[in-house]
């Protein structure tokens, strides 16, 4: 007994909690994600559940501690949360990143982009405001519709490099506005379709003016083994510019 009551008058330091806040946005526009004009034809990129994890939020250029994000199936409109470690300051400035980087290896599907290298970066927003809190982005990236053509022998296109005399990807810094650690190679791995010796594929890249392309695509046969491998250089340079398809 006395052993206990021992034990009983020991103190305890208390647990010291870091204290947190939260803020929450609206990622607009809020029923598509972006509009582009692809071959003449206007075409709406709406917000998907994948798109929840893409996101990247500073508050006075601090990156939160945590960011969720909850997409409305109805409405297509996209909610941010935004935990941040410490008190809420007293003039917040709030910012978003949406991916971080123009990827030199890419997966692309049939008929799009890799919506996984796609960089857009939000307006800032002054904290003090006591209205919703919606960002609007703008596209730092330049898309590019490739057709290979002459493809003579496969079925399939299984892989294209795209080397450049210009860096063509590479990791957005916020605080610049510019690309840092960057490639001049693109690998984009793909699975399309040759049809009459004809292939679409389309990537990302870093906005450039001027630039020289290579390019190498490999085929494949229905057993899914390579058929050929057929590079082309651009003769004359091509400008590709933020946010253009």
């Amino acid at each position: 007994l006395l052993g206990f009551a021992a034990c009983q008058q020991e103190e305890f330091a208390p647990e010291i909690k870091t204290p947190t806040h939260s803020v929450t946005f609206v990622a607009g526009a809020p029923e598509t994600k972006t509009t582009a004009t692809i071959d003449g034809k206007t075409v709406n990129y709406a917000w998907t559940a994948e798109d929840i994890n893409r996101f990247t939020i500073y508050e006075n250029g601090t990156e939160a501690k945590k960011a969720d994000g909850i997409l409305d199936d109805k409405t297509g409109k996209m909610t941010l949360m935004a935990t941040f470690t410490g008190d809420a300051p007293a003039s917040p400035k709030y910012q978003a990143l949406y991916n971080t980087e123009v990827s030199a290896t890419q997966i692309v599907t049939k008929d799009s982009y890799a919506e996984t290298t796609d960089v857009m970066v939000s307006n800032v927003l002054d904290g003090t405001r006591d209205d919703l809190f919606v960002f609007s982005f703008k596209r730092e990236v330049a898309f590019a519709k490739m057709t290979l053509k002459d493809l003579t022998r496969g079925a399939y296109v299984s892989s294209v490099t795209i080397e450049s005399d210009k860096p063509i990807a590479g990791q957005y810094d916020l605080e610049t506005g510019e690309f840092v650690n960057t490639s001049n190679v693109i690998t984009l791995d793909v699975f399309n379709d040759v049809v009459d010796g004809n292939a679409t594929v389309w990537f990302t890249t870093i906005p450039v003016e001027n630039a020289k392309f290579t390019i190498t695509a490999e085929t494949t046969d229905d057993a899914e083994t390579v058929a050929a491998t057929y590079t082309k250089t651009f003769s004359k340079t091509i400008t590709l510019t933020r946010g253009d398809v």
